[in-house]
């Protein structure tokens, strides 16, 4: 990767600018080792001694000088020296080192340990280059002859740098200790960018399952940014999590060139270290941005190092104080949910918390009820409210009872208080000898206890007085456990003992396939209402009871209300038979009456077809009289023959031999037909009779010469009821596509009360009304009708009021309407 490939180009090996103090001063002994030996060879043979100790000194990193003992002129400097102090080249030779130190008093002190001991150890001290700046130095001296002369040897190198990180650590582990969690992070960052004297510095959080970092603080330009949050992807951060650290040493914004922030930021550099837990998990990073290529890249990745450290336990420990106040917060909202009131106790006896519903149940304020106060003070300021249901002389003693009871802490009571409301108290000693109590309000539960004995006694009371039968049964044994003395009394049993000990239990069923049916049925269904059975009496004799049963079969019993049906069963079943008897006699009347209309209708032919001789004058003129005479004869022969057909076919009907002839019907075709039979009785009665009836008209599926006289019945009773001049329509109507279809008569008639309605429709029942019965008829057209729309399926209906006329319909269900 680029970040690995930045990571490996450092500076070359022996660069004291990426070097620790420690590794510093290893270099340093060496360099002095090696120069110590050249001195010992520079007193045979000083020329060439100096020539070699110069080629020495000129590969080396550190910068090395040679100074005059006497005056402090310079004898020889290094090129690293001369880099170190500013010096062109060859130009600091005879300068006086004295003007080098910026204070002059660190130079005393490096004079004075030089005069003792002939050599210093070294010595951290503030040097001044030519151009005036100011830097800190490790410096080390030695006597030593250069050139047969006595001069001092001196090595310096740039300590600024790690000075400068030092002191940041030094200020960290200083400041970091008293800042709070706000501050700390802003600390850390401005910490590290004045350590690394880079810009930018910041500290992230991952989120997102390590796809975002929230900035946790960000020092920029001496100043702080407001935290924000941004995705990892296609940023130098996203390849900080998966390694131990992350450089890029220049070129930051051609190799993230979707990352806007580095181009507003003008990043030219970046190093990132992650941060981890405890358990190794990933955490965030700690990085910093310049804008420029990175300085000193190894003493940068330590730095990070050391900081990243911090900053990941800082990470770690708020992580658990926010699992901590989170665990807190959850402990403390489930204790204030709680309805009961829950109170806690230490070793000593003094309240650690409670929660409202404590303070509420034991009418303590919350002043009074604060942690480190005392259980004694809580129980007597209690009973100083005058909370308690007792008389003043008991008090003391109640509170010595009380806190015995709260030592022992094992058990549980309940104390009513002078409200009248009722308060359980559980207490329980803790594994470290506190005391843990709840405090429930029972009120309800006791008012609920007295209500159910109230209840049960009301319960005995109806059990005991109830006009029905009442039981429990023993479902395993089929044995009565409980029965109230109206079942003793109807089962006839001389008492409830009587009935306990002797009933025959599953064998009281008269029928077994009715035991067999209740027990399928209360398996489906515990509750059964109406179940009918009869049960064999102490006597013997059969009792029919309607039956309520409530089955638990858990708890091996059911319940029954019985109600001793007996009398009203056998009035059924006599009813039964008087009903049975009476269809038998209707239908012998309806066979008679079927089979009286054939033998009268022959006869009556014959009377009809003589007396049409008679009026053709084909055995002999007649008079007028004759001739009137001769016509009553008709007319009354053929209204006869009219109402035995009718009876005739009424009979049919009842008699069950009404057979349906079905075919496709054109209602259209049968409507004209009729039209036809019934227009000289219109003419004669002066009513107008209009067909509406006309294509397209769906066919029907019926009997057809049924159709016919359904629409004859209905016409002749139209015009029978409508005075001359009046008016009948026919019409027909399909209400809905796919429905059934409705044929209709009106007329503007005489019309009938709505109380009268029923009584036409029933058989030869005729309305009794002076304009009814100057109409002549058996009353049985519109019964007729109906029972033949009932044999179709349909129904009849009539609309009707008096003087305003009467419209009759006849609806045929979608199943006879064919299209």
């Amino acid at each position: 990767m680029e970040a690995s490939q930045a990571q490996n180009s450092g500076p070359p090996a022996g660069d004291p600018s990426q070097m620790s103090k420690a590794e510093l001063v290893a270099e340093v002994h060496a360099l002095r080792q090696r120069l110590s030996n050249q001195q010992a060879d520079s007193e045979t043979d000083p020329e060439t001694s100096e020539v070699r100790f110069q080629a020495v000194a000129a590969a080396m990193q550190v910068g090395v000088g040679v100074v005059d003992a006497s005056d402090s002129t310079v004898l020889y400097v290094n090129p690293a020296m001369e880099t170190l102090f500013a010096f062109a080249p060859g130009t600091s030779l005879g300068m006086t080192a004295v003007d080098r130190y910026a204070d002059l008093g660190a130079r005393q002190k490096v004079l004075d340990e030089l005069e003792c001991h002939g050599r210093t150890g070294h010595h951290e001290v503030r040097m001044r280059r030519c151009d005036g700046d100011e830097f800190w130095a490790m410096l080390t001296a030695s006597r030593f002859s250069y050139g047969g002369r006595q001069a001092v040897l001196a090595t310096c190198y740039d300590i600024s740098r790690l000075k400068q990180v030092n002191d940041a650590l030094q200020t960290i582990n200083t400041g970091l200790s008293v800042s709070t969690k706000k501050t700390f992070f802003r600390f850390l960052v401005v910490c590290v960018a004045e350590a690394l004297a880079v810009p930018i510095a910041f500290v992230g959080a991952l989120q997102d399952d390590g796809k975002i970092i929230s900035t946790l603080a960000v020092a920029a330009d001496d100043g702080f940014v407001e935290n924000f949050s941004f995705g990892l992807s296609g940023t130098p951060c996203e390849n900080v999590v998966d390694q131990q650290i992350c450089i890029y040493e220049s070129g930051l914004q051609e190799r993230f060139p979707e990352d806007e922030l580095l181009v507003e930021m003008g990043a030219e550099s970046y190093v990132g270290v992650p941060l981890f837990g405890f358990e190794g998990e990933a955490l965030g990073l700690l990085a910093i941005l310049d804008r420029q290529p990175l300085r000193q890249p190894e003493l940068t990745e330590s730095v990070l190092r050391l900081f990243a450290g911090r900053a990941a336990a800082e990470m770690e420990r708020l992580r658990a104080e926010d699992a901590l106040a989170t665990t807190e917060a959850r402990l403390s909202d489930a204790v204030e949910s709680i309805s009961d009131g829950f109170v806690l106790y230490d070793a000593e006896d003094r309240l650690v918390t409670c929660n409202q519903a404590f303070r509420d149940i034991s009418k303590v304020n919350a002043d009074l009820a604060r942690p480190g106060v005392s259980f004694e003070e809580l129980i007597r300021a209690n009973v100083g409210n005058g909370e308690l249901d007792l008389p003043e002389d008991r008090l003391e003693a109640w509170i010595d009872d009380r806190m015995a009871r709260h030592l022992e802490a094992s058990g549980e009571f309940e104390v009513k208080l002078s409200n009248g409301r009722w308060v359980r108290v559980i207490e329980r000693r803790t594994s470290e000898g506190g005391t843990v109590g709840i405090r429930s309000d029972i009120t309800e539960l006791k008012d609920a206890e007295e209500a159910l004995r109230t209840s049960e006694q009301k319960y005995r009371g109806i059990f005991d007085s109830a006009r029905t039968g009442l039981a429990r049964v023993s479902i395993s044994e089929g044995r009565v456990v409980e029965a109230n003395d109206h079942l003793v009394r109807m089962m006839r049993y001389d008492s409830r003992q009587d009935l306990y000990r002797n009933h025959a239990g599953p064998g009281s069923f008269v029928d077994p396939e009715r035991r067999r049916d209740l027990m399928r049925l209360a398996r489906e269904h515990p509750v059964i209402e109406d179940f009918s059975a009869a049960f064999y009496r102490k006597d013997g004799s059969a009792a029919f009871l309607n039956l309520n049963f409530n089955f638990d079969w858990d708890g091996d019993k059911f319940e029954l209300v019985a109600a001793d049906v007996t009398e009203q069963h056998e009035a059924a079943q006599a009813l039964r038979h008087a009903k049975e008897e009476a269809e038998l006699a209707n239908r012998a009347k309806s066979d008679f009456l079927a089979n009286m209309s054939h033998e009268l209708r022959t006869p009556l032919n014959a009377v009809i077809g003589f007396a049409d001789m008679l009026r053709l004058r084909l055995h002999g003129s007649l008079n007028d009289k004759q001739a009137e005479q001769v016509d009553d004869i008709i007319y009354s022969g053929r209204h006869l023959l009219e109402i035995i057909g009718d009876i005739l076919d009424l009979s049919k009907i009842e008699a069950g031999r009404a057979d349906l002839s079905e075919e496709s019907i054109d209602l259209v075709g049968t409507a004209e037909a009729v039209m036809r039979l019934v227009r000289e009785r219109a003419v004669d009665a002066g009513v107008t009779v209009i067909n509406e009836l006309a294509p397209p008209l769906p066919e029907l599926h019926a009997d057809p010469r049924m159709v016919k006289q359904v629409l004859i019945n209905l016409l002749d009773n139209a015009i029978k009821f409508t005075a001359a001049d009046g008016l009948v329509r026919v019409t027909a109507e399909r209400p809905n596509a796919g429905g059934g279809l409705a044929l209709a008569v009106s007329d503007n008639g005489i019309g009938m009360a709505a109380e009268d309605i029923p009584r036409a429709l029933v058989a030869f029942g005729q309305i009794d009304d002076s304009e009814t019965r100057r109409h002549p008829g058996t009353g049985l057209g519109l019964p007729i009708v109906k029972s033949l729309m009932e044999l179709h399926g349909g129904q009849l209906e009539i609309d009707s009021a008096v003087d305003a006329g009467t419209t009759i319909t006849v609806h045929f269900p979608a199943a006879r309407v064919l299209g």
